[in-house]
């Protein structure tokens, strides 16, 4: 398939995966014991909004992985029986920005925001370079 009639598909949401904390010991707090492997409870499928939204409300210091240029955090949710740690990654606009110019420069001037089960949103370039929303 030619180039030009590529579309990159970019995504615009987040997964919040709950994993479990380790046992608390009585006698040694904090200490996690030497085999603990964490376990993954549950995954949502999250908007970004939501994402800000959960990082606000924990507090967590949202970060940026550099290889994949994402955001993400972690916040413990001591109201939660069992006790879970959330881990969030999410993609927002800056990093749907990295991937349409990253997706420019392999020669693919058409992109496509959207989530599966949302509200597709659909972009595109002009072939100048400046994106332009298609309709």
């Amino acid at each position: 398939m030619p180039k030009e009639k590529a579309i990159c598909a970019l995504g615009s949401y987040g997964y919040d995966w709950e994993m479990s904390l380790p046992p608390v010991d009585p006698k040694h707090p904090g200490r996690v014991p030497k085999n603990f492997v964490p376990k993954v409870l549950g995954v949502q499928e999250i908007s970004t909004q939501t994402a800000w939204q959960e990082a606000t409300d924990a507090e967590a210091q949202i970060e940026l992985d550099p290889d994949s240029l994402n955001g993400h955090f972690a916040y413990d949710d001591d109201d939660a029986v069992p006790h879970v740690r959330h881990q969030v990654w999410f993609l927002d606009a800056v990093t749907v920005l990295n991937q349409m110019r990253a997706a420019r420069a392999l020669g693919i001037e058409t992109s496509r925001c959207g989530c599966l089960g949302r509200k597709t949103i659909r972009c595109g370039t002009s072939g100048t370079g400046r994106f332009t929303p298609i309709r």
